[in-house]
């Protein structure tokens, strides 16, 4: 990732800078599964190694390895309850124009940019989380923003640890776009790139899956090529069944008799937004999602 940022600012060979962008996007993509391996002590069976090495890899998110341990873990906590159901828009109950740009927001790369933002206004501004937790008490659209996962921050024991990690990384970028290893302009392509490939696979492995915080997500299929860039993480069904499986071992953990839709499927429809569903009981939700599924084979 960093040969990809500091050859493409320096190059004037443009055909060569767009193609920096593809791998630095794709690599990037490895990198976070390193990242995603280290929050669940995956990454290596010394505490100490895997902390490291997972903050190394946080670096190039860029986030605090803490900090996206504490939100991944609340995913899992959470997934596919009330609080995490981008993909569906409730009638009469949900603001639609709200749910949409949500939406799309995970789709363009705001949801990327909205991790390293969150870690600085951690630092400078935790008054703003606790105007979040009030705020969705008050406004019931709220609920399911993701508002919530920034609460678990709020007056956090590992707040000081987070700090630190964020300003570490924060005045290692500087001093690296300082000393002209990269420039801004260039950063920024990059990272827009990626955030786009990784905000789109984040929510594709759980749209329109079961409501079921064990298994709602899918074992999407994939190509051969991508699977291994990917480190599994299609797979995600797997995951979320064994969160304590290593990433070359989930393979061997898929259900052949659960659905599994097509990954470029399931991607094409996230363009087209969330699917409008009429307010009923999760079973009945559960049915009609079962069923719409079915197209994304």
């Amino acid at each position: 990732m960093f040969s990809c940022l500091s050859i493409g600012s320096h190059t004037d060979n443009n055909s060569l800078k767009v193609t920096l962008v593809i791998i630095f996007a794709l690599v990037g993509n490895t990198n976070f599964s390193l990242v995603h391996e280290s929050t669940h002590k995956l990454l290596s069976s010394n505490p100490t190694h895997n902390y490291f090495f997972g903050f190394l890899s946080a670096f190039w998110f860029p986030t605090s390895i803490t900090f996206q341990k504490i939100c991944h873990l609340s995913h899992h906590l959470r997934n596919r309850t009330k609080y995490e159901r981008f993909d569906i828009c409730v009638e009469g109950k949900d603001v639609k124009i709200f749910k949409f740009l949500q939406f799309y927001g995970i789709i363009t790369g705001i949801y990327w940019f909205l991790s390293p933002v969150s870690c600085l206004l951690y630092i400078f501004s935790p008054f703003l989380y606790r105007v979040l937790r009030y705020l969705r008490g008050k406004y019931t659209f709220l609920e399911g923003t993701g508002i919530i996962m920034l609460e678990s921050f709020v007056d956090h024991p590992s707040r000081k640890i987070i700090i630190i990690e964020t300003l570490v990384v924060l005045a290692a970028y500087i001093a690296l776009i300082k000393f002209d290893y990269f420039n801004l302009g260039y950063a920024f392509l990059c990272y827009f790139s990626f955030g786009v490939l990784w905000g789109s696979l984040q929510y594709a492995d759980h749209a329109w899956s079961e409501l079921d915080t064990i298994h709602g997500a899918w074992d999407l299929k994939i190509n051969t090529v991508m699977q291994a860039v990917f480190l599994n993480y299609h797979f995600h069904r797997a995951h979320h069944s064994n969160p304590d499986v290593p990433w070359y071992e989930l393979e061997n953990y898929i259900d052949s008799n659960a659905l599994r839709p097509r990954h470029f499927k399931v991607w094409l429809r996230m363009f087209r937004g969330p699917l409008i569903v009429p307010d009923v009981s999760d079973k009945e939700l559960n049915k009609l999602l079962k069923n719409y599924a079915k197209e994304l084979v």
